[in-house]
């Protein structure tokens, strides 16, 4: 990612777009560590890379700023590189719910006239379904996840590590306008079919940092900081993860993630990985909580944010 400096007395309108949350990991945290599934994927110099090499093989394939991008994707470093690539690329990351019904689905792919698909192999059956809806759809990008036999219904224009590897280790990302339209999301539980709700560069950022601020990442290590070990259980697909994936990039934190988990894998990951901060929801946590792993899992050092419904501490067990 090119960084245009400007000098002193030089005026810039600094615009508070996606792009500016990656300048403090790299000044400050460069070499933390990012996991996936209990193994270094890469630190955040390499993450950087990343999100250049996606950027400019999607733009090969035909993404611009008009397009929008639907990821149906397991929390995972892939999706945290898609959370910032496209909407820095100025297109719009459309953050597919994959436990609607295939109904659902279909109408927030036709009614947000999605062009491009990156999806996770085990959910291309759920994408076969839907075929006759996917007519405006012009290219799919396939995330191999194991098991996965190379059949499919749908024609796979691309796949997603072979974008990467073929993609080149800079790519100018554009000074957007703030108010550039960063990521849409379909509502879940509400009357009659999904609402979309978009989200603007500006009103991510400025999320980011009230989150910060009202977490205390920036003057105690009572709530989230630098110095913690994060990792969301929340779908990513849920408001970006209730906007937490951005604060641990934005302060450079070690990050782990779980990819396709369970109550007992996120446990393991928890011990193994000593993840010191993460969220999810009460039902989540109570099955954690009522996994026997429980009993050898060091949980003193964990902070966590249970939101969505009743708060899960009278669920906690009592010696």
């Amino acid at each position: 990612m090119a960084v245009t400096k400007y000098p002193l007395g030089v005026n810039y309108d600094y615009p508070l777009i996606l792009k500016k949350l990656l300048l403090t990991p790299l000044d400050y945290a460069p070499t933390q560590e990012i996991i996936f599934g209990g193994r270094r994927v890469y630190d955040y110099r390499g993450y950087v890379r990343r999100l250049n090499s996606l950027a400019s093989g999607l733009n090969r394939l035909g993404v611009t700023r008009e397009s929008m991008v639907a990821v149906l994707e397991y929390n995972s470093h892939r999706y945290l590189e898609c959370l910032f690539a496209i909407p820095m690329m100025g297109a719009t990351l459309h953050t597919i719910n994959w436990r609607q019904s295939p109904e659902y689905v279909a109408y927030a792919i036709e009614h947000s006239q999605v062009d491009t698909i990156i999806i996770n192999s085990t959910f291309l059956p759920q994408l076969e379904k839907i075929k006759s809806h996917l007519d405006g759809v012009k290219r799919i990008i396939l995330i191999r996840d194991e098991g996965y036999d190379g059949q499919s219904l749908l024609k796979i224009d691309a796949e997603y590590e072979q974008i990467i590897a073929d993609g080149f280790d800079s790519y100018d990302f554009p000074d957007l306008d703030e108010n550039t339209v960063a990521t849409l999301y379909y509502t879940a539980g509400t009357t009659a079919r999904p609402k979309g709700v978009f989200f603007s560069h500006r009103q991510i950022v400025l999320h980011t940092m009230a989150l910060g601020l009202s977490s205390g990442c920036f003057h105690t290590r009572s709530g989230f900081s630098a110095f913690d070990t994060y990792m969301p259980l929340t779908p990513l697909y849920h408001e970006h993860g209730w906007g937490m994936p951005y604060l641990a990039t934005m302060v450079g934190a070690r990050q782990v993630y779980p990819g396709r988990h369970n109550p007992h894998s996120a446990l393991e990951l928890i011990r193994d990985q000593k993840v010191t901060f993460s969220h999810c929801l009460p039902t989540m946590l109570h099955m954690m909580l009522s996994d026997p792993l429980v009993d050898e899992v060091d949980l003193s050092k964990l902070k966590i944010i249970v939101s969505g419904a009743k708060s899960a501490v009278n669920w906690l067990r009592t010696p």
